[in-house]
């Protein structure tokens, strides 16, 4: 996924659209933020402790002379250490690739970065709760994120307005005729 949007985000700045930043915002926002943050987020984090459910062998981590706590934390820190350089840096490259400007590129870094802790932490509890939390977990990203972002009657999912907001205020300062700079 993250070679994949490398790829998109090369394409869109090759392209030259009218508002780079609000193409770049867009596609950072739909495939990015709504794709590849949860379904990476999903994948390891759920099978940090999601696998040892799911083999009946967690009762034996949980007989050793170590807090639960600290295993579960550790689960998702493991989780965290594989899925941020996963998603984060091939985000941020693309989104510079697009040719939105430096305000597009901070947004997706903290966006990515705190949607993949925040889904991080929601797939490793998901993977301690229940079986197949793959399955459950893909059922919510692809019913509930997806058709989300699809419809577009919603407002904006908390992640999303850091990419989208500097689209909007570089679009803004376009219409008013102000140079581009710092708020």
């Amino acid at each position: 996924l993250g070679l994949a949007a490398i790829e998109v985000g090369w394409a869109i700045g090759q392209s030259d659209p009218v508002n780079a930043a609000e193409t770049g915002a867009r596609f950072m926002n739909v495939f990015g933020l709504s794709l590849t943050v949860p379904v990476t987020a999903l994948v390891f984090a759920s099978a940090a402790l999601g696998d040892l459910t799911d083999d009946r062998t967690l009762v034996y981590l949980w007989l050793r002379p170590v807090r639960r706590g600290t295993v579960v934390v550790a689960a998702f820190l493991a989780a965290l250490t594989v899925t941020i350089p996963l998603v984060v840096v091939p985000l941020v490259i693309a989104a510079s690739l697009t040719g939105g400007g430096a305000d597009l590129v901070r947004g997706t870094a903290l966006a990515a970065a705190l949607g993949t802790v925040a889904y991080a932490g929601l797939f490793t509890a998901l993977g301690l709760r229940v079986r197949r939390a793959l399955v459950w977990g893909l059922l919510y990203i692809f019913i509930w994120r997806v058709v989300r972002t699809a419809e577009r009657g919603l407002p904006a999912a908390p992640q999303e307005s850091f990419v989208l907001a500097p689209a909007q205020v570089a679009q803004a300062r376009a219409e008013a005729g102000v140079a581009p700079g710092r708020l």
